[in-house]
């Protein structure tokens, strides 16, 4: 029999802003901020600070988990938003639309940075794969590939006006490519680590690098080459700090600024006016720089010379005669602007945590969904995703909601428990419950039971408790036993009925204890969850995946991925047609029972039942094929067109018939019902018009019956609507009725004849006729002293009166009685009072008469 389970499918994700693999970018209007959040392209409205539209593939992509996480998004001028995803996939979406128009596949790695030009008409994409891709937008493909960089692609820039493409790696080098022959026109060196972030100024005349070197590099951008080509064998050049004098160089050193912070750059970006220079490092600092213009300079570098002559005037300066008076300044003076105070105008940062979540848990009535994390709470609405309160608290591990959904308890990495009021969103009480950290809680009966890092599993129960100087009751908790265990408690769980704690150790066991007595009951999974009312459990751990286990035979049903990184938590429906998982990502995922594809897939993994089914649609092809052809050949042979006629070799000198009867008979047992499942309702038809064939075959009664009750169980509406099967099943109605009762006949009889030959068996070795010797076991195994006829034939009726019927399988004509007469008249009429025996026969034994009766 197949036994059928529920299937999990991702739903919905919830709780990640932006992932912190993956950049930010304004779209062209300004208003809104795209973000990547994990397999998610969220756009944000800057102002309102809500999430307007989210993109993401379609659920029929055949990639799943972290091979589908956004690594790069990049906007264009128009309402065009580029994707590049951790498969090396890049996608092409319509801002306005929510659609996407174009996915582009060329990379082998992760998609590291896209860049658009002004245009919006070309596209460049830089990957983990030291590639770099160039795209044709408007067309919909790939342009060509540029190679050179040893390590990943970090940034690329496009200087339209000179039409080409700078790239910076992390094999420290810069290189500069001329789109118009795809080669490499310049490599440019000097940084001493590895190059993450690049821009150019909007008038195309300042390149800025950044690494994790201690300062910014920046390199003036030669225009006045856009309609110059290098020479043969002048094609590359190589610059060093910017002392090559090669006449072709596009990029040339002028000078460092020293950066504050000691983390390394993770983005440098020029404002849209060119006046402003930011550089966001790998840390919690951005610092901002002023760029100045032209008139801006002079008038610096004038006053700084006019400071310099008051203060040489004051003293003898030295002269040098005939010296050289055209010279340039080789000086670059940073300036630092300290602001007085900094404004933030506005963050986005409610709808989601900022560091792990630890545990999810669902309320009682599944409308609300708790979940922790580093300093906050968050009570969701699990069917929307909307976040309803944050509540600022310790490094929440674990949580429950107590009964009636007005409170709620949380475990915190400090030992403490916090218990929240959910309607209010605030902690109304923090209580000191272990020494270390409190890794788990489960719900009892009566109240609650936590387990600790300091190796204690403790039992809680609920009390109210009144503030001095205030009205109002609130919830509190007290404990009430304690157990000590060997190691450190990672999650415990109760079992459904309450009569069993499962505590998980840090040593990887697994230890069960009586929740009365607490006996040990038996002996790293993070979390477990049981499907309620049933024998089926979720289990998730730091592999990234949610499994479903069936815990009657210890067999894994199904595997659901979609994390990318450990999960730590979950929690099941009270129907257990979903559940919600929290893992290190930052991400809430939702999963549903998927309905619609349970049957078509488990049939599609059925191979042996597919291939039965297949086996008997391909015999009545056959055997439809060869009565064709036999009517054929009557007709003709009616025109007198006499010739020889071939058989079908496949068929194995069978009738059609007969051959379809042999696929039929060939399909174990088990899986007949699952084969005719898998027919179609005309294939159905033509195996009910051979069964009328098959009756005669008296050892398949049994199968054609089950072949037609199977059928018309499956087709019955079908049937019923169906004038041309009506003749069929008619005909069937009156055949298999007749011979099933042959059959229940034959089967009667030989369990009366069965019955007779026991009873022959048994007394043979009591009693011995005379003239004739004892049949049954030796004479040693018979008693010195014979019983009376009389007490045996008692015996026999009782023992007989409490026989059950053994199932016989073959007919046998008669059997020769070893009773005297009197016998023999008792026990036929007990025999027929008990309906066993349809007729008795008794033999002549040792020349005493020989009667028959009915």
């Amino acid at each position: 029999m197949v036994k059928s389970y529920l299937r999990y499918e991702a739903a919905a994700s919830f709780g990640v802003i932006v992932s912190v693999d993956c950049n930010i970018t304004y779209d062209s209007s300004g208003k809104h901020l795209l973000a990547g959040a994990l397999e998610k392209l969220g756009v944000w409205h800057v102002r309102q600070g809500i999430c307007t539209k989210t993109l993401a593939p379609s659920a029929s992509s055949s990639s799943r988990g972290p091979s589908l996480a956004v690594t790069s998004i990049a906007s264009s001028s128009s309402s065009l938003i580029a994707s590049g995803y951790a498969h090396g996939t890049v996608r092409i979406w319509d801002s306005e639309k929510g659609t996407c128009d174009t996915t582009l596949n060329g990379h082998r790695g992760a998609v590291t940075i896209l860049r658009y030009n002004k245009l919006a008409s070309l596209l460049a994409s830089g990957s983990k794969d030291c590639d770099i891709i160039l795209w044709d937008v408007i067309g919909e493909a790939g342009l060509f590939r540029l190679r050179g960089h040893r390590d990943q692609v970090t940034d690329l820039v496009f200087l339209d006006s000179s039409k080409k493409l700078v790239s910076s790696s992390k094999d420290k080098f810069l290189r500069v490519w001329d789109l118009e022959t795809q080669h490499c026109v310049q490599i440019v060196s000097g940084h001493h680590s590895e190059i993450w972030s690049i821009d150019v100024s909007p008038d195309e005349r300042y390149l800025v690098s950044g690494s994790a070197d201690p300062e910014l590099r920046f390199y003036s951008i030669n225009n006045d080459l856009a309609d110059e080509k290098p020479g043969p064998g002048k094609v590359e050049s190589q610059v060093d700090n910017g002392t090559s004098s090669n006449k072709w160089e596009v990029l040339k050193h002028f000078g460092d600024i020293q950066r504050q912070s000691k983390d390394r750059v993770s983005t440098v970006r020029f404002s849209n006016s060119g006046n402003l220079l930011a550089c966001q490092v790998a840390g919690t600092t951005v610092e901002i720089f002023r760029v100045l213009d032209e008139n801006e300079a002079r008038r610096k570098a004038k006053r700084r010379i006019n400071r310099k002559e008051k203060k040489t005037s004051k003293g003898k300066a030295d002269t040098t005669e005939n010296g050289n008076r055209n010279v340039e300044i080789e000086e670059v003076e940073i300036y630092s602007i300290e602001s007085t105070s900094a404004t933030k105008t506005s963050a986005i940062e409610l709808q989601g945590h900022r560091s792990d979540v630890r545990s999810v848990t669902l309320s009682s009535d599944n409308t609300l969904l708790m979940s922790t994390s580093h300093s906050t709470v968050k009570i969701w609405n699990p069917s929307t995703g909307s976040c309803l309160r944050t509540i600022d608290s310790g490094y929440g591990l674990c949580g429950l909601f107590v009964p009636g959904n007005k409170y709620a308890i949380v475990g915190t990495k400090s030992g403490t428990l916090e218990i929240i009021d959910v309607r209010s969103g605030t902690c109304v009480e923090v209580v000191e419950a272990h020494g270390g950290s409190v890794q788990s809680i489960a719900a009892t009966a009566d109240g609650f039971v936590t387990g600790s890092a300091d190796q204690d599993v403790k039992f809680w129960e609920y009390q109210t408790a009144q503030k001095p100087g205030q009205d109002t009751k609130h919830l509190t908790v007290s404990p009430v036993r304690n157990l000590k265990m060997n190691d450190d408690v990672v999650v415990l769980a109760v079992s459904p009925e309450g009569k069993h704690i499962a505590v998980a150790l840090l040593d990887c066991t697994v230890k069960v204890f009586f929740m009365d007595s607490l006996k040990f009951f038996l002996s790293f999974v993070m979390a477990v969850k049981f499907v309620r009312n049933t024998h089926y459990m979720f289990s998730v751990g730091k592999d990234r995946l949610v499994k479903y286990w069936d815990a009657d035979k210890f067999e894994l049903l199904l595997t659901l991925e979609g994390h990318h990184s450990e999960v730590w938590c979950l929690a099941v429906g009270n129907r257990g047609d979903f559940l919600v998982t929290g893992s290190h990502d930052r991400s809430i995922r939702r999963w549903i029972e998927e309905k619609e594809k349970r049957l078509e897939e488990m049939f599609e993994s059925d191979i042996d039942n597919v291939f039965e089914t297949d086996s008997i649609m391909e015999a009545l092809d056959i055997a439809e094929e060869e009565l064709k052809r036999i009517a054929e050949h009557k007709e003709e042979k009616s025109k007198g067109k006499v010739g020889d006629f071939r058989p079908n070799i496949l068929m194995l000198g069978l009738s059609p018939s007969d051959y379809v009867l042999r696929a039929v008979s060939s399909v174990h047992t088990n899986d007949l019902e699952q084969a005719l499942l898998a027919l179609p309702f005309s294939d159905s038809l033509r195996i009910l018009s051979y069964l009328k064939d098959w009756v005669a075959f008296p050892d398949k009664i049994e199968l054609v019956c089950r072949v037609a009750t199977v059928l018309l169980q499956i087709h019955h509406n079908q049937l019923t609507s169906t004038v041309s099967a009506r003749p069929v099943l008619s005909l069937l109605k009156d055949i298999l009725h007749a011979r099933v009762k042959e059959c229940k006949d034959t089967l009667g009889f030989n369990l009366a004849a069965m019955d007779h030959l026991k009873i022959v068996c048994i007394v043979a070795t009591w009693f011995k006729c005379p003239g004739q010797e004892a049949k049954g076991p030796s004479p040693a195994a018979v008693p010195a002293v014979a019983p009376s006829r009389e007490k045996i034939g008692q015996g026999l009726q009782r023992m007989i009166g409490s026989w059950e019927q053994p199932e016989v399988l073959f007919t046998f004509k008669g059997s020769t009685s070893i009773f005297p007469g009197a016998m023999n008249l008792s026990l036929g009429s007990r025999f027929l009072e008990r309906g066993h025996l349809p007729s008795v026969r008794e033999a002549k034994c040792n020349g005493q008469h020989k009667h028959e009766q009915r």
